[in-house]
């Protein structure tokens, strides 16, 4: 009985003091966690953010340089076909004989 004594406030200012401090206390704790969860959540963004800044680099670069393997290819082929031509005038065909 002495233990429940020490639990029941005297005054009703000290009732009210300590209903506040029972809402209080969970709330805050909600509070601090909410703080750390956003804080959680802004460095996964701001990662997010720079991943997809490189990832768009990096498409731009690929496609420049697909551009310039098919520019080379297109060369290639246009060479081949000119060297080839040139070639094929120099030797006689055999149907020609």
């Amino acid at each position: 009985m002495r233990a429940l004594g020490l639990l029941r406030p005297r005054s009703i200012n000290a009732l009210v003091v300590f209903g506040y401090a029972a809402i209080m206390l969970p709330l805050t704790i909600a509070l601090i966690w909410a703080l750390l969860q956003l804080d959680r959540f802004s460095s996964r963004s701001e990662s997010l953010i720079v991943d997809g800044i490189e990832a768009t680099q990096n498409s731009r670069l690929l496609q420049e340089r697909l551009r310039i393997m098919e520019r080379l290819a297109r060369q290639y082929q246009v060479s081949e076909e000119q060297s080839c031509s040139a070639f094929c005038v120099l030797t006689p065909r055999p149907s020609q004989r």
